[in-house]
């Protein structure tokens, strides 16, 4: 509803009318509006001349061309005085009726207002051959109607219907003008209406656009606009709505003031007409829903599948998936018919030969879990995890159908290393929001939970074999990596939890009846993810350092935690840092209770509630807090704070409501003196960073650890968490110790981190790699390695440490090390290319030629090398980019069926179960549907780009404000709320910026304007900031942003 309101608001604002005979202060028009042919400022010279304008050569084509026939680009900058619909038809003696209507405006005499007088004329075109030169003419007082037919076939015909302003007038004056013309065409019974493309004949040259070709087959264009947009009755917005009850309102005034009702009904959604607002609606595909097709109904609840380990079971209960899918192929080979196109025919037969392969893989990898216990032990791991991380959100999970069989169409190619479908790189094919994400994660979670199982502990080294980096999964684009490392995060947390929870048959989640007992069936090594990326978002190393200068000052060179005596970021005052300054402190929030971890750099909003667990050394007054927070004009204080132990220290609870907008270090020099200490009272780096802790020491720590400082949060309970690296026990932090009963959020944010201790994923972008050629302790993420130190980590030139732990000497740090150069960690088995389509150009070149070297480093001499995954939103082209990028043959997933409207995993909303599609279902455009997409176009000729875009955006913002104020419901109007700009060129946005910043407000009453721009201009570090503040309810007003936002947001 809210959405066809705001629709409404924008056309009544922009070409209206509001009624047929309207009065209002001025026509302020800036569509539909069409001036005298003879006028200066008409788009045509010559209007006299029409047949051989709309049959120039435009683009290098023949007039005889099977395009329709298109008018001059003279009217670039100039009003047009015509309009026109192009169409064919097929009959042996054509004929069509018509009407065509448009307004006048005119002063109201002694009156400051404009009076609307409508018109409407319906004409018959009959006898088409017959027309001399094949054209005839109408006049209706000032406005001609010029029709136009040519026969390009035997029966067939090429139609053209303008309308032209013939107001004698040189001026292109209000009162010369006519406004809101439309064309309305109905062809009757003898005439059959074919595609606008229906001369053309040509059989596709290649196969992706045979595919595209025969998927649209019953989704093609039946018109073209001149100087204006065309729909016909299946896309005509004026139609009813599917469900919707018969109603007497017209939404075309002119048509319902003048006509009689057999003529408003024969017009009012006639065949073809013209429309200067058109609207195009896409529902979101069907993906949760099962398609049928077979008696059995798949498990595909995350849960459930987690809690069934006989093998028999588990067949039983996913083997519906190949049964189903297999058996819609063979439905749709059965539907095809010796009347359709042969190529048509061909390019199905080969769409369903690669269904039938996806269908065998996916059969394969139910195998796989019914005859590798280490596989089924994975595969109920993943499960767990994933399910575990979305309860958090207080969601059931259960897998869409395209999720889980994409899983286990993929679980042999990750989990062998040697299996044919290494030599593949499937691509994941679904909209942006259709769950790709979720698909990949949980095949990540799988291999990282096989390769603990499967490779083991070497005995000589007591190196985890399978541990170190297990999936590279990269990225374009900053805001989209930190997105997906946010999300990823939380799994990898679900995971690292489950592998310390206790259970009666020892520590480690597994299935009760598999036979496996003891403690660490998932390994002694923890579960992580790296985030890799540039140092404009976050340290390249961990301690920072002082440089000596002879005569000098030393250059203190700050990095995430203290060093030399110089401040780290972590324990910085963000206003001391430099502005290009990356934080570590990239996860602002525990995973699963939320609680904050870091407020990051933004000022917090006056009137914020914020709730921080803060960990002292020394017990707190809580009365003392309580006074000086009560006492402090800034701050509210609710209650009396909470303190919690937790061995040697204390956490203390403490809500705070903040008065006026206030910097986070403001807050923290609030607390330092309510806890009347100093900064190193904390056992946290700042208490405006509450979850991140020191290791090692507070006062000279080693490295930082990520804890959920909150006691009841689940992490902090029922686990046993502990770490052991080829013998060595890992100290959590300087409040856990080496054991602890708080499990920690597993991530590495700097890039020092990352080489020492190989994590489990990593996210990087993908320039990031070029690393590659100049740092040898990337070499690392690899697996290879050439040896281990309990205070240090994994490393692969102990000399080019740039400085070893508590001072020691090269060859005392060796031989405390454990040597590892006859032994390595497995290779990446995994490389995750999401958003494959924006890998292209001069960017798709450098990472060719980088992937080269990264296939290498993940291969032995013994296998195929890593298993490349891809996702995008569009696979045009994809086959070439994949070979060229990786080397690799492509699949896409899932496979093109017969119709665009059903792949069996991907369907159209109105296709029943266990049916198939088998004509054009188009969505109307009042299906109001939370994940589709409603476009609308706009052009407004002789208007330039930023007088269009004042008066959109505008009327956008003040009609969605006007219905809050209104109290329209929430939950609609905040989909509706951010109103985001997109461009292609920074140069593009600074001039939409200066129009949100001056000509919107002045049209606007001056309004005032929350304005937020997302580019490469805005500091990474104000990245998190920016996403949160986008999901919460009626976040940004005004997004102004380029690229990076088109991409997962």
């Amino acid at each position: 509803m809210e959405r066809g309101l705001l629709v409404d608001a924008l056309r009544n604002n922009l070409l209206g009318p509001a009624l047929a005979r309207e009065k209002i202060p001025y026509p302020d028009y800036i569509l539909g509006s069409l001036v005298p042919a003879g006028s200066e400022n008409t788009d045509l010279t010559d209007l006299t001349d029409i047949d051989e304008i709309i049959t120039v050569e435009t683009d290098g084509r023949r007039s005889d061309s099977d395009e329709p026939p298109v008018h001059s680009s003279r009217f670039e900058g100039q009003i047009p005085s015509s309009i026109g619909i192009s169409f064919n038809i097929q009959s042996s003696d054509p004929s069509f009726a018509a009407c065509v209507s448009w307004g006048t405006y005119s002063r109201i005499e002694d009156s400051d207002n404009f009076e609307r007088t409508p018109h409407c004329e319906t004409l018959s075109a009959d006898s088409v051959s017959n027309w001399e030169s094949g054209r005839r003419s109408w006049y209706f007082g000032d406005v001609e109607v010029l029709a136009r037919a040519s026969s390009r076939e035997e029966g067939k015909w090429r139609m053209s219907v303008f309308l032209v302003n013939r107001k004698q007038s040189s001026e292109a004056r209000l009162q010369h003008r006519i406004f809101q013309p439309q064309i309305r065409i109905d062809l009757g019974r003898e005439s059959k209406l074919l595609p606008i493309d229906s001369f053309s004949g040509s059989i596709p040259t290649d196969r992706e656009e045979a595919v595209l070709s025969t998927l649209y087959r019953n989704r093609r264009g039946f018109a073209r606009g001149h100087l204006v947009s065309t729909v016909w009755r299946d896309v005509d917005p004026a139609r009813p709505a599917p469900g919707s009850q018969p109603s007497n309102e017209s939404s075309w005034p002119d048509g319902a003031e003048l006509l009689d009702q057999q003529n408003l009904s024969r017009f009012s959604v006639p065949d073809l007409r013209t429309e200067f607002i058109p609207a195009y609606s896409i529902l979101s595909p069907n993906l949760n829903e099962w398609p049928g097709f077979c008696h059995e109904v798949p498990e595909l609840g995350a849960e459930r599948l987690s809690e069934t380990w006989s093998p028999t079971e588990l067949s039983a209960n996913l083997m519906p998936l190949v049964e189903g899918y297999s058996a819609w192929e063979k439905a749709v080979r059965g539907s095809l018919d010796d009347s359709m196109v042969d190529w048509q025919r061909e390019t199905i037969i080969q769409n369903l030969d690669m269904c039938r392969e996806a269908a065998d893989r996916i059969r394969s990898g139910i195998e796989l879990l019914a005859e590798d216990e280490d596989a089924r032990h994975a595969f109920l791991f993943a499960n767990r995890a994933i399910w575990q991380a979305n309860s958090w959100s207080d969601v059931v999970f259960s897998w869409r159908p395209f999720q889980l069989a994409f899983i286990l169409m993929n679980l042999r190619g990750v989990s062998d290393r040697n299996h044919r479908d290494r030599e593949l790189c499937d691509l994941l094919w679904f909209p942006t929001g259709g769950g790709k994400t979720e698909a990949y994660l949980g095949l990540a979670a799988f291999i990282m939970a096989y390769r603990r199982r499967f490779y083991g502990t070497d005995p000589e080294t007591g190196l985890e074999i399978g541990a170190g980096v297990s999936v590279i999964s990269r990225y374009t684009l900053r805001l989209l990596t930190i997105q997906q490392f946010r999300r990823a995060s939380a799994m990898v947390t679900s995971c690292e939890r489950l592998r310390c929870l206790q259970t009666d048959e020892g520590i480690g989640c597994r299935h009760p009846a598999s036979g496996v007992y003891g403690d660490h069936p998932w390994g002694r090594t923890r579960f992580s993810i790296g985030l890799w990326v540039g140092s404009a978002l976050t340290p390249n190393q961990l301690q920072s350092k002082e440089y000596p200068r002879p005569g000098m000052p030393p250059i203190k060179a700050v990095n995430a935690i203290r060093g030399d005596g110089v401040s780290g970021v972590l324990e910085s005052s963000r206003a001391r840092l430099s502005k290009d300054k990356g934080y570590p402190d990239q996860i602002l929030n525990c995973p699963c209770c939320s609680a904050v971890l870091s407020l990051g750099p933004d000022v917090i909003p006056a009137g914020a509630n914020t709730t921080l667990y803060i960990t002292t050394e020394q017990e707190p007054d809580p009365q003392a807090i309580f006074d000086y927070m009560q006492g402090n004009n800034n701050y509210e204080i609710d209650s009396l704070p909470l303190t919690t132990p937790i061995g040697a220290h204390h956490i203390t609870s403490l809500s705070i409501t903040t008065r006026n907008p206030t910097p986070p270090d403001d807050l923290d020099a609030a607390i330092t003196e309510a806890f009347q200490g100093t900064l190193l009272s904390f056992s946290c780096f700042r208490p405006s960073r509450p979850g991140y802790l020191p290791v090692g020491s507070r006062r000279d720590p080693t490295d930082f650890s990520i804890v959920c400082p909150n006691p009841s949060c689940e992490l902090n309970n029922g686990v046993t968490w502990s770490e052991k690296i080829v013998n060595h026990s890992r100290e959590l932090s300087v409040v856990d110790g080496r054991s602890s009963m708080r499990c920690p959020i597993p991530a590495f944010t700097v890039d020092e981190q990352i080489y020492r201790e190989c994590p489990s994923i990593v996210i990087a972008t993908v320039d990031k790699f070029a690393q590659l050629s100049k740092n040898q302790h990337a070499g690392t993420m690899f697996g290879d390695v050439s040896g281990y130190s309990g205070s240090y980590g994994f490393y692969r030139d102990a000399s080019a440490i740039r400085r070893w732990p508590d001072q020691t000497s090269l060859d005392e740090f060796t031989s405390a090390a454990v040597d590892l150069q006859r032994t390595r960690l497995t290779p990446p088995d995994f490389i995750l290319q999401d958003e494959l389509h924006l890998i292209e150009g001069p960017l798709g070149t450098i990472v060719g030629l980088y992937e080269m070297a990264i296939k290498e480093l993940c291969s032995t001499p013994d296998d195929l090398g890593p298993k490349y995954i891809a996702s995008t939103a569009t696979a045009r082209s994809s086959e070439s980019q994949i070979l060229s990028l990786f080397g690799r043959e492509s699949r896409v997933f899932p496979p093109a069926g017969a119709e665009i409207d059903d792949s069996f995993w991907s369907r159209h909303r109105d296709i029943d179960p266990d049916a198939l599609a088998n004509t054009s279902l188009e969505s109307h455009p009042t299906e109001e549907d939370p994940s589709g997409r409603l476009y609308i176009g706009l052009c407004s000729p002789g208007k330039s780009m930023k007088t269009l875009t004042v008066r959109v955006w505008s009327e956008a913002i003040r009609h969605v404000r006007q219905r809050r104020q209104e109290g329209a419901p929430v939950e609609e109007l905040d989909k509706l709320w951010t109103l985001v700009g997109y461009f292609n060129a920074i140069k593009e946005l600074a001039g939409a910026k200066g129009l949100v910043e001056q000509d919107i407000p002045e049209r606007m009453d001056g309004a005032n304007i929350d304005l937020t721009e997302l580019s490469s201009r805005v500091k990474s570090t104000e990245l998190p900031g920016i996403l949160e503040a986008l999901e919460e309810v009626f976040g940004k007003e005004v997004v102004l942003t380029t690229s990076m936002f088109g991409t997962g947001v």
